[in-house]
């Protein structure tokens, strides 16, 4: 309690009111080192540190420690002499600010504390980082080399209540920061924050051989660090083109499909045929509404079609033979049975053949900035083999780089053999989820990847943060 001698009763009044704001500010301060010490130490593979999130938790803590020191200091600073209607609304004003600051952190302490022992979803994203890495790393050290860090850290994957995966951009804001319209202004913090994010959705944790999906995301910030967006888009857009067939708003569509079709061609770099047959299953549809486009892709027969265009292509450039996920689909018979879908059509084979060729600024084709080799995907390859010791409980792990993406096809094709044996009984598909879990997150590099990741220290976005708080919350 205050001194009674030392204060009048309006100081000592506004001395609790900023006692209590002082204990609130601190409340939050050592959660969040505790929780950012608790991450790390899980980040760890026995006694090494791994750092697979070490660039997120860098640019969390920058900006949340840079606006609570300044808060701090406020409020230590603040002088209990003012009148109490003056000195309660400018503590009114912090502790609005100190909830504002809560549910920033909140919203990436939600995504990573899903890794932790006990969760639902533990197993699920401890295979999806391995995933992300294997297919992020690779292709990034192709272009940048291996003796510094990246330019951008790849992706945290994290599960949430949503149908479909997504690529959450850093520079693209999260709609769940914006519930409120007096909370708009956080889109120019979030877009400096250089924590991207993949959405996973809640069925892969029962079913984690769709972590096939995680190539087609990861694909989208490739496209990004590689500056490769823009340039893309106009390519999509000559290339179909070139079938004489489509008209100039047709076009314009077409090179809006840009990212994804991008996105596609990278996830069957990553994980073959597989890729195709995880579209399928989401796309599969009547005809009529497989021959609807779609505002950021083409319509999904033309979707396939091109998917399978690209694996045919790099299937014969390596000299062998895939399989075909779209044998019993005749998408020839559905595209022609709709005049767009005709004109789409005519422009599958001079857009995949865009798609396979030389990129700009001498970086090569896909095909060789994924590192695809002749073996892997083949039938009898490097990926059958890992689908069959999938199938037997105690098989080796071998850890490499592309093992965890080569695992994740692997689990995939494992599962389509289960179902077509027509088998449905739960412990043998417990028993499939269980193994593609372990085995994708026992399969990576076994190294530290700190050293890798950049470093993040963002100067001045606390202070400016919490400045935009304290002025919202006096409006």
């Amino acid at each position: 309690m205050p001194d009674q001698d030392r204060y009048s009763p309006t100081e000592a009044r506004n001395q609790i009111r900023k006692q209590e704001t002082q204990a609130e500010l601190k409340r939050i301060s050592d959660a969040m080192n505790d929780w950012l010490c608790l991450q790390r130490d899980m980040d760890r593979d026995g006694q090494e540190y791994v750092g697979r999130h070490k660039s997120q938790l860098e640019a969390i803590e920058s900006l949340l420690s840079g606006a609570i020191a300044p808060l701090k200091k406020q409020i230590d600073d603040s002088e209990p002499g003012l009148d109490s209607a003056s000195f309660y609304s400018a503590f009114r004003a912090y502790d609005e600010a100190i909830v504002g600051l809560e549910r920033v952190w909140q919203y990436f302490r939600d995504k990573l504390d899903q890794r932790v022992e006990g969760r639902r979803e533990r197993p699920v994203l401890r295979a999806a980082d391995e995933v992300v890495w294997s297919c992020y790393r690779p292709v990034i050290s192709r272009v940048f080399g291996n003796a510094g860090p990246m330019p951008s850290p790849p992706p945290l994957a994290y599960v949430a209540p949503e149908y479909s995966p997504a690529a959450l951009q850093s520079d693209r804001p999260p709609a769940s920061l914006m519930m409120t319209a007096d909370l708009e202004f956080l889109q120019g913090f979030m877009k400096n924050l250089p924590v991207a994010l993949l959405r996973l959705p809640p069925w892969i944790v029962a079913s984690p051989w769709w972590l096939v999906y995680v190539a087609h995301e990861v694909g989208h910030f490739v496209q990004k660090d590689l500056k490769l967006i823009a340039w893309f888009a106009a390519g999509v857009r000559n290339a179909a083109g070139q079938s004489g067939q489509l008209n100039p708003s047709e076009l314009d569509k077409w090179s809006k499909w840009g990212e994804e079709i991008f996105a596609d061609a990278f996830s069957i770099m990553m994980m073959g045929p597989w890729a195709i047959l995880g579209i399928l299953e989401a796309e599969w549809s009547r005809p009529d509404q497989m021959v609807r486009r779609k505002p950021e892709y083409p319509s999904p027969a033309i979707r396939l079609a091109l998917m399978r265009a690209c694996a045919r292509k790099v299937a014969g450039s390596l000299r062998e033979s895939w399989c075909d996920p779209l044998s019993e689909l005749d998408l020839d018979a559905i595209a022609a049975a709709d005049p767009a879908a005709r004109r789409d059509w005519s422009a599958v084979d001079p857009v995949s053949g865009f798609v396979l060729g030389p990129m700009r600024d001498g970086i090569g084709t896909l095909q060789s900035l994924c590192g695809v080799e002749a073996g892997i995907f083949a039938d009898g390859g490097t990926v059958k083999r890992l689908s069959q010791d999938i199938d037997r409980p105690g098989a080796p792990v071998q850890r490499s780089l592309d093992r965890p993406r080569h695992l994740a096809s692997a689990s995939l094709q494992a599962w389509a053999r289960w179902r077509a044996g027509g088998a449905t009984a739960a412990e043998s598909r417990a028993n499939l989820v269980a193994r593609t879990t372990e085995y994708i997150a026992r399969s990576g590099e076994q190294k530290t990847r700190s050293r890798l990741m950049p470093s993040v220290n963002i100067q001045g976005s606390g202070a400016d943060l919490l400045k935009q708080l304290l002025q919202r919350a006096d409006e």
